[in-house]
């Protein structure tokens, strides 16, 4: 049922997307099929991912896995960045023509300029997709690169002069799994133990799959270095 309810879901949020994104820009017949053959790609790539859960075949054996994650998450991301484009744009329009009623211009019988119309329509629907694609870019680099440390001072009144200046090194939301292996949590044990702490909290969410596929992928974190010790908690992944 859940798979049914996740495909089915995907499917219509396809069919939102398409005729949000593609429908109003007139495009001519055959860009307007690789558009719609784009759409329809993204969308079934993401629902494979619930309905590879249902299969009897182990993909990790055939080697097909890790090409998959990549596939599918990629294809997750795209899909849900098109989604927030379609609602964006939509919530364009309509906030344009609430100021339009509010104005006193709302139409009244006659019919407005149509040319007009659909440049404003078109406009919208490309700034939304090029703001959309440029989150996405940026959004791969930020997740490809090690992760940023931020330093934080927390005042507390009252601290007992023996805590004074402890630095706790805090990771959350790792989620090591077939998009982020080894050598990236190798980089992340690197940076933790530059920073000299005294206690090192990992707050969950450390890993995307079972101990037998990531016990390797996590096996760097075992080298991590803090005088009163490395703390961790699951998350809702684990």
């Amino acid at each position: 049922m859940f798979v049914a309810a996740a495909v089915g879901f995907l499917a219509l949020g396809g069919l939102y997307i398409g005729n949000r994104l593609i429908v109003p820009c007139r495009l001519r017949p055959l860009p307007r099929r690789l558009a719609w053959a784009a759409v329809a790609s993204i969308t079934a790539a993401v629902a494979w991912l619930p309905l590879s859960w249902s299969l009897p075949m182990d993909l990790d054996r055939v080697g097909l896995w890790h090409v998959q994650h990549w596939i599918n998450f990629t294809a997750l991301g795209t899909w849900l960045l098109l989604g927030m484009a379609a609602l964006v744009r939509d919530g364009a329009l309509i906030v344009g023509w609430a100021a339009r009623l509010g104005r006193g211009r709302a139409p009244s019988g006659k019919v407005s300029d149509p040319t007009r119309r659909q440049a404003l329509v078109q406009g919208v629907t490309a700034s939304v997709l090029l703001g959309s694609g440029t989150a996405g870019l940026g959004g791969f680099g930020a997740a490809r690169r090690r992760a940023a440390v931020v330093r934080v001072t927390v005042a507390i009144p009252g601290l007992p002069s023996a805590l004074r200046g402890l630095r706790i090194v805090q990771l959350t939301d790792l989620h090591v799994g077939h998009t982020i292996g080894r050598a990236y949590v190798e980089a992340i044990v690197e940076a933790v133990n530059d920073l000299d702490a005294d206690v090192v909290a990992i707050t969950g969410d450390l890993v995307d799959g079972g101990v037998e596929d990531l016990r390797g992928e996590v096996e760097p974190l075992a080298r991590i270095r803090a005088r009163d010790g490395a703390f961790y908690v699951t998350g809702n992944h684990e």
